[in-house]
């Protein structure tokens, strides 16, 4: 069986109406002046097998800092369908409340580290509505065959926070129905006892897994302590 030694990243900074008012001081620290804070924003990290992650994001270059030297035309208008000039950078200090982690080999991070770096290079048009972060970072894990949570039009940040939650709480469910497994297990006769050591077997490695804001922060909390 080919191994995953290395993993995909798939991080959200969550919109702020989508996270409890009780934990948003909690949360990772932002600034409240930047876009990400009100309508959310989506990169991916790369992790190879010795723990180094790099990670990209695409942005309007007229978004960030420095703005006031971008071309008129690379100015984005917010309702039009006009592409201006991206870049793509790495988010080591971006802020994210949810995250979904993919567990796959290393051909899956080479077709996926390819196409990033190619974009980091000739970086893509941007587009609020057509070529955004979330598109980016879906075409990029795309290119290892990696199952994404599903997008209305337009792709937004705010459908991802809910496809990371729907599987957070369906992996936690299926968790929940092997433990039951196991009890009900340990109630049959010896001669139709199903063995733990047989049940563990059954398992199959997690490929994909869900971290939604709460388990984050309570994660945090943790390490805190």
């Amino acid at each position: 069986m080919t191994e995953r030694n290395c993993k995909a990243t798939l991080y959200v900074e969550t919109p702020d109406i989508m996270i409890p008012k009780k934990l948003k001081k909690d949360i990772m620290p932002r600034d409240p002046e930047e876009l990400g804070t009100a309508v959310g924003h989506v990169f991916f990290g790369l992790t190879d097998e010795k723990g180094r992650e790099k990670t990209y994001g695409l942005h309007a270059c007229c978004a960030l800092y420095g703005a006031e030297n971008v071309a008129p035309g690379d100015r984005m208008e917010f309702f039009s369908l006009k592409k201006v000039a991206g870049v793509v950078t790495e988010e080591t200090k971006e802020p994210y409340d949810e995250k979904l982690v993919y567990h796959i080999t290393r051909s899956q991070y080479d077709a996926v580290r390819k196409y990033a770096e190619t974009a980091v290079e000739k970086p893509p048009k941007y587009n609020i509505w057509t070529s955004n972060c979330v598109i980016f970072a879906y075409k990029a894990l795309k290119q290892a065959d990696l199952k994404l949570p599903p997008q209305l039009l337009p792709y937004s940040p705010a459908m991802v926070t809910v496809g990371v939650r729907v599987l957070e709480r369906a992996a936690k469910l299926k968790d929940g129905l092997r433990k039951a497994g196991r009890k009900l297990s340990a109630v049959f006769s010896s001669d139709r006892k199903i063995s733990l050591s047989a049940l563990e077997k059954m398992k199959s490695p997690k490929k994909m897994e869900g971290f939604g804001v709460r388990s984050l922060v309570a994660e945090a909390k943790r390490k805190a302590r």
